[in-house]
């Protein structure tokens, strides 16, 4: 399509297309009621190769036509004189007869340049390439401003001519019902009909859409009210509970402190049955007593010990659950308190004849910042559970070893290692199962542990709380029916040995080690165990780097 500068100005480049004069009467006689509407050009006849040399033939179009085309425009001239109308601009505005008022005091410009009521050419040239936005001045008989948009389109120059092809400014049906329209009312030309139907559309998804949001929103809301009815109710009976549990501690505490007090005045007598009994054991060894006498002692000196431990267990366990119970932490020798335990140990389990082997790691310090009573106790503790469940010529394995530490902090003490205490026996074990359970206050493995080995079922439970005020950890590994190996690891808080300095001193030093063979019977199982431990072992001699010989007899 083209613009021609005058319709009357346009010929045809061949004659048959030529108008005759009483084309240009009729033509002549519409310019003279109506602006000269731009013509279509349609252009004919040439190849793709060889374009037309003639200029292409014009076929104007009538003022009804236009009006048909284009139902809102509006053809004003340079001096903003409404000149044509379309057919249906008066269902947008109201009012008489729009030909020859001036188009601002019908129509004032919106967007994209504001006109505030005045128009002006150079906004106008500025927006003839995009959509202009308009509304009416007055209200219409619905009491609102009609709402159209559309283009600019220059019609001529001289005389200056513009039409304004508009069309309502509507997004749906609500809007297009609003202005008291229908679909026929709009333009074919403009797509504004499926630009409706497509808001319509887009108008319902929005009401599904927000239907959908309301519905979510009330979920959530009847969630959270039944969320906080429910956590309020739980925090009643967090309260309520939290209340029992205060009120059966205080119960629990004084029946303790009751039963403390009780241990204690039983214990004073007891010391005394006890220390008389060993005293007449004594003196039946060295004097000829009566068998059936001494045994009658002995029957009460192993009663006595067996209750005295009940009771230092009892209240050892009320003192620790009373808050009460205190840990001395102060530098001690290490191998003075290990040679204490073991020594104990050894003479208790020597009625089974069971050996306990120790094995020492070289790097072990001289010094350790512990509690060394609390620390012989659970090693007495572990040991003589072990003696209790170990059969018969056995071996109860004694080992304490430096490690790194696997963390930053061991209990409350910072510390560059850990020494850890290994109690192992090749007793009957313990099942996974009850790894958990055996370190519960009042509970053993089983009935038949309970039946068969009695006690109170205190002493792990005691050996727990210990090494816990100690900075430490306790932890079990068995194999049912093969071996039960208890470890503690405790911060290793103090100096540690000089190996270096050790190492320079013994430097070109032998050492010879004469010891008989000893043959020693492992049929108490078929689970391999450790080897047997020596004074001076290879690795000790390896760490401090001196010659070690190790012979069976003096000559060799």
């Amino acid at each position: 399509n083209r613009v021609a500068a005058n319709p009357a100005d346009s010929t045809s480049g061949n004659s048959s297309h030529r108008r005759n004069a009483g084309d240009d009467d009729d033509q002549s006689a519409f310019l003279s009621t109506a602006p000269p509407i731009a013509e279509i050009a349609v252009i004919t006849g040439g190849s793709a190769i060889t374009p037309p040399v003639s200029a292409p033939p014009s076929i104007s179009l009538s003022g009804d036509l236009v009006k048909e085309v284009f139902p809102y425009h509006i053809v004003f001239d340079e001096s903003f004189q409404i000149l044509q109308v379309g057919n249906s601009l008066s269902l947008l505005i109201d009012g008489c007869s729009l030909l020859g008022r001036c188009v601002s005091d019908i129509l004032q410009i919106t967007g994209p340049i504001p006109t505030f009521g005045k128009w002006e050419w150079s906004a106008l040239d500025i927006m003839k390439d995009n959509t202009v936005f308009l509304e009416s001045v007055g209200v219409n008989s619905s009491n609102q401003k009609a709402k159209v948009k559309g283009t600019i389109i220059e019609l001529s120059r001289n005389p200056r001519q513009i039409m304004l092809a508009l069309f309502p400014n509507v997004k749906n049906l609500s809007e297009l019902e609003k202005m008291h329209l229908s679909m026929a009312d709009l333009p074919l030309h403009s797509c504004q009909r499926e630009a409706v139907l497509l808001g319509e559309h887009s108008k319902s998804e929005v009401k599904l859409t927000n239907h959908l949001d309301q519905l979510h929103r009330d979920l959530i809301n009847s969630m959270e009210k039944q969320i906080e009815d429910r956590t309020n109710e739980l925090a009643t009976a967090n309260e309520e509970l939290a209340l029992a549990n205060d009120l059966l501690a205080r119960q629990s505490a004084r029946q303790l402190e009751h039963f403390a007090c009780m241990s204690h005045e039983i214990r004073t007598p007891l010391n005394c049955i006890v220390g008389m009994s060993s005293l007449l054991l004594e003196d039946s060894e060295e004097s000829a007593m009566d068998p059936l006498h001494a045994d009658s002692i002995r029957m009460i000196n192993t009663s006595g010990e067996l209750l005295k431990a009940v009771v230092d267990d009892v209240l050892d366990y009320a003192k620790l659950e009373s808050g009460s119970f205190l840990v001395d932490i102060k530098p001690t020798k290490l191998q003075d308190t290990l040679n204490s335990v073991v020594h104990s140990i050894s003479q208790k389990v020597k009625e089974k004849n069971i050996r306990l082997r120790t094995h020492f790691s070289p790097a072990l310090p001289e010094i350790l910042e512990t509690d060394s009573r609390r620390l012989q106790q659970v090693l007495f503790n572990l040991l003589g559970n072990s003696g209790k469940f170990s059969k018969n010529n056995s071996v109860i394995d004694l080992s304490v070893d430096v490690v790194e530490s696997t963390k930053r902090e061991v209990g409350a003490c910072s510390s560059h290692g850990v020494i850890r205490f290994s109690v192992k026996d090749y007793g009957k074990g313990i099942e996974s199962k009850d790894f958990e359970t055996i370190f519960q206050p009042f509970s053993q493995a089983s009935k038949e542990t309970q039946n068969v080995y009695g006690g109170t079922g205190l002493g792990l439970s005691i050996t727990s709380k210990l090494v816990n005020r100690l900075g430490g950890s306790i932890s079990v590994d068995s194999e049912y029916g093969k071996y039960a190996e208890f470890t503690v690891e405790l911060p290793m808080i103090g100096g540690s040995v000089d190996v270096k300095e050790i190492s320079g001193r013994l430097d070109k030093t032998v050492i010879v080690v004469v010891e008989s063979e000893q043959n020693y019977d492992y049929s108490f199982t078929s689970y391999p165990i450790r080897g047997e431990s020596h004074p001076l072992s290879t690795e000790v001699a390896d760490v401090y780097g001196f010659c070690l010989i190790r012979c069976n007899f003096f000559l060799e």
